[in-house]
């Protein structure tokens, strides 16, 4: 496969993956704006709100699709696992930019500056979870497809006796 092809192929594997997630929370935002514009006052409470709701919409959603694409006892456990892995790093980072980039939005122009602040927010958090979420595809140390394949002792080191030659006669006379 040819640089752009595989390039091409990343993207669409990378929208495939967060749109989901990311149209689920728009829409929590949405929502929350409309429900939530007339009873919460001042428009960083309103950010705040919206942040809130829209990290437990996205975070249930990718729960929800890792215990999908798992199978067994502990799938829950398992799943919240794999969230925390790819989404950790990105969401500290996230819980300090998003409320108050969507509260200066919304400060703006409500409801188009509270999206545009989470937008804003989104290129950085994607930014983080996208290169955790490449780096545990392949077979490093942290791939969710690397598999240990125990290997005998003697394999890994070489023996230090001496090995019989196979073409040994073992006839007595």
């Amino acid at each position: 496969m040819d640089e752009q092809h595989r390039s091409s192929a990343g993207v669409r594997a990378f929208l495939a993956r967060y749109a989901p997630l990311e149209a689920a929370a728009w829409l929590t935002t949405l929502t929350a704006y409309v429900l939530l514009v007339d009873v919460v006052t001042g428009a960083l409470a309103l950010g705040l709100v919206c942040g809130l709701l829209e990290s437990v919409v996205f975070y249930a959603c990718a729960i929800l699709r890792e215990r999908a694409a798992l199978g067994g006892r502990r799938r829950l456990s398992r799943a919240g696992t794999r969230v925390c892995l790819e989404f950790g790093g990105a969401e500290a980072l996230d819980l300090l930019l998003r409320p108050a980039l969507m509260g200066f939005g919304a400060g703006l122009s409500v409801p188009w500056g509270l999206l545009a602040g989470s937008l804003v927010a989104d290129v950085a958090y994607y930014s983080v979870a996208g290169a955790v979420w490449a780096a545990r595809q392949g077979d490093g140390p942290y791939s969710r497809t690397r598999r240990v394949v125990a290997e005998p002792a003697t394999a890994a080191v070489k023996s230090t006796e001496p090995r019989a030659p196979s073409s040994v006669s073992t006839s007595s006379r």
